[in-house]
């Protein structure tokens, strides 16, 4: 999971990590629900920690 936070905050999140799910037919792929800190929306995404450069 902290490969998946340090992924998202690279990218200038700087919201709640909801949920963490694996996805069962991909090695190191997980679904990740985060909601947004500054108005409370949520968002589904998709994060594959083999492809991150």
């Amino acid at each position: 999971m902290i490969r998946i936070i340090g992924l998202f905050r690279k990218q200038g999140f700087k919201g709640n990590y909801l949920s963490f799910q694996h996805v069962v037919d991909e090695v190191a792929t997980y679904f990740v629900v985060m909601g947004d800190e500054n108005n409370g929306n949520q968002g589904l995404f998709k994060a594959n920690l083999l492809t991150v450069f």
